[in-house]
């Protein structure tokens, strides 16, 4: 099954996307391009939803350099988080739904990497003095400030928010419970380029720039799975179903659980950023200034497809389909007939 181009930039390569989040709102795709544009399609049918140019005066757009963004979707509201190369120091905030600026926080130093918890409660800044600023959002709002080694490198928060997962560029990792004050640390072999906690918030990822990827225990800190990528590993992703989906010279999903190799695609294009769908069964990821949809997993889209178009054929319609696509004929398709 081909990738599914879903959007892209206006600005050709030069904006290329630095955030992709799945939001229950509209079940959207949302994105924050090197510029400031702000944008949102639906994740079914590409169709676009929203487009804001997040940097503007009277009306009038103004260029500026997204280093990271991130994308908080609550229940009431969304979070646009947000730092850029003229003002390394400082967080900025948007509200997601308009567009408006929300403020900003001026840090002690240069912020180096952002996370957001998926209940759009707390956020998270790792700082390149070895800090990690937790904020969180309800009324009053309240820092915590945590304090690793070296720079921070790569930052994850739980879906609530209450771990904070911190990698630093000597390759510890410091994990926090800031419920009980519990603190872990683990040592891995090289600078620490990605962490991610699953939505169901059992397990982190890790992964350092040397190729090496550990899945473990949130909790317990008991390790799941381990894995030496031959290159470099640009981005990973976690699904709340145990899926862990990494991308480096060529596309891979395992099962972290029995340690099965899934599906694997090559690819000769750098990857921003991964996430699952939230079935598990496809994986979004940016290229440039596209976000694409990879259905990993054929058998399981086939059937939604078949879900969809099967109401709508007459009897002879569907079995000219599947004389020409056999796979229509097959396991999924054939269960929704009857």
């Amino acid at each position: 099954m081909e990738d599914v181009y879903l959007g892209e930039f206006q600005h050709g390569n030069g904006n290329p996307n630095r955030n992709d989040h799945m939001g229950p709102p509209a079940k959207t795709v949302l994105a924050v391009g090197q510029t400031g544009i702000y944008r949102g399609w639906n994740r079914e049918s590409g169709s676009p939803s929203i487009q804001i140019s997040l940097f503007r005066i009277g009306g009038l757009s103004i260029e500026r350099h997204i280093v990271q963004a991130r994308v908080a979707v609550a229940r009431d509201a969304i979070w646009l988080m947000a730092i850029d190369d003229e003002e390394p120091f400082k967080e900025m905030f948007w509200d997601g739904v308009t567009g408006l600026p929300m403020g900003t926080n001026t840090r002690d130093a240069e912020v180096r990497t952002l996370a957001v918890s998926a209940n759009g409660k707390f956020t998270a800044a790792g700082l390149a003095d070895g800090s990690i600023v937790l904020t969180a959002l309800s009324e009053p709002i309240s820092e915590q400030k945590l304090f690793a080694q070296t720079a921070i490198s790569a930052l994850a928060l739980s879906p609530d928010g209450q771990w904070v997962v911190a990698g630093d560029e000597s390759g510890v990792v410091n994990l926090w419970d800031t419920a009980s004050g519990k603190h872990r640390v683990e040592r891995h072999h090289a600078k620490i380029v990605q962490a991610v906690v699953d939505p169901s918030g059992s397990r982190v990822a890790i992964a350092d720039e040397i190729g090496v990827i550990t899945v473990s225990e949130l909790a317990s800190g008991a390790e799941l799975f381990s894995y030496a990528s031959p290159a470099p590993v640009e981005a990973i992703a976690l699904s709340a179903q145990g899926r862990l989906a990494i991308a480096a010279t060529k596309f891979e999903v395992f099962d972290v659980a029995s340690h099965r190799l899934l599906a694997h695609k090559e690819t000769d294009v750098p990857t921003r950023e991964m996430l699952f769908t939230p079935n598990g069964e496809a994986v979004f990821y940016v290229v440039n200034n596209q976000i694409l949809v990879w259905p990993w997993n054929p058998a399981v889209n086939l059937s939604e497809v078949c879900a969809r178009i099967r109401p709508f054929l007459k009897d002879d319609d569907w079995a000219q389909l599947q004389a020409v696509h056999p796979l229509l004929g097959k396991g999924a398709c054939v269960q929704q007939e009857n």
